[in-house]
């Protein structure tokens, strides 16, 4: 009863305009939350792979992500999930990765972070997938289909990918990033004759683009892979 007495006789505190301003902006902030948006994100890489019998070929990976941008000030976050990888033919060879199983793999997320001199830096990130059975499939990892005239089967694998950046562009309308990529992966099952014989551990080094640009807040990985890849096709 005091406790109640003492707070009924504490006086009224006027907000001055500009806490109240500022307790509006909060409550609209609240009430209405800026719309999610959502990025395409369009990487091209390419490099050199052995594959047993083949010997060394030339690769191009393209890849397709769903990205969310958060941008705080000088700090930019970016968290993706991949929604299609496209390994492109080479001397009548082609890898094909399980369409059903990309989705599910690990999301990434890296941070851009601008300087005194108002340039980005991106410190190097990680991405990749582990042992688990992403493609349901009894193999462990993802399993990629190998075509080729004289070897042909499948590869279970694992992959570790270092990813370095140069920041090319970063603005409202596209994020564009040049691309040192070091992938190391290991081999988990194989199948086919040949294939017993590729390297159980592989670590290779390639370059690439990335190109990211703004989609309305309701897109989804049907949207992003009907964009053309980041760089024309490989004559």
């Amino acid at each position: 009863m005091l406790l109640s007495a003492l707070i009924l006789l504490q006086p009224a505190v006027a907000l001055t305009p500009a806490v109240a301003a500022t307790d509006a902006a909060r409550v609209e902030a609240l009430n209405n939350p800026p719309p999610v948006v959502r990025w395409a994100g369009r990487q091209t890489v390419l490099g050199t792979r052995n594959l047993p019998v083949l010997g060394d070929l030339e690769t191009r990976t393209d890849l397709w992500v769903l990205a969310r941008v958060d941008r705080e000030g000088d700090r930019w976050v970016i968290h993706q999930t991949t929604c299609a990888v496209r390994v492109a033919d080479v001397m009548g060879v082609s890898v094909d990765f399980p369409a059903h199983a990309v989705e599910r793999l690990p999301p990434v997320a890296f941070t851009l972070t601008r300087d005194a001199d108002g340039i980005f830096q991106a410190p190097p990130w990680s991405s990749g997938w582990d042992a688990k059975d992403y493609d349901r499939d009894g193999w462990g990892g993802l399993t990629l289909t190998v075509s080729a005239p004289m070897c042909s089967g499948r590869l279970a694998v694992t992959s570790h990918a270092e990813t370095t950046a140069t920041v090319l562009r970063a603005n409202d309308t596209a994020l564009e990033l040049d691309l040192a990529v070091r992938v190391g992966q290991q081999v988990l099952e194989t199948d086919g004759w040949c294939l017993r014989y590729a390297d159980k551990e592989t670590d290779d080094k390639f370059t690439g683009k990335v190109r990211y640009e703004p989609l309305s807040p309701t897109a989804t990985c049907k949207d992003v892979v009907a964009l053309p890849p980041v760089l024309p096709p490989t004559p």
